[in-house]
């Protein structure tokens, strides 16, 4: 995780890796038909001081809009 502040904004940014696993448990070599493959995700966010205590925030997940296995 990275992240800046300036006078009136935050911005942030989150890198995510996770190597490769299995879809149901088990030891040893994974087979091909269980394998979920391995993956980095980068994902920001920012916040936007507008008046008082009220702010603005937004983020988003997975920028690059890799596409991955799920079991």
């Amino acid at each position: 995780n990275a992240g800046v502040e300036l006078e009136s904004a935050r911005l942030s940014a989150s890198l995510n890796l996770v190597s490769k696993a299995r879809a149901v448990a088990g030891c040893g070599a994974i087979p091909a038909n269980q394998k979920v493959d391995a993956r980095a995700l980068v994902d920001i966010a920012g916040e936007v001081d507008l008046f008082g205590p009220l702010s603005l925030f937004g983020t988003v997940t997975n920028l690059f809009d890799k596409t991955y296995n799920v079991a």
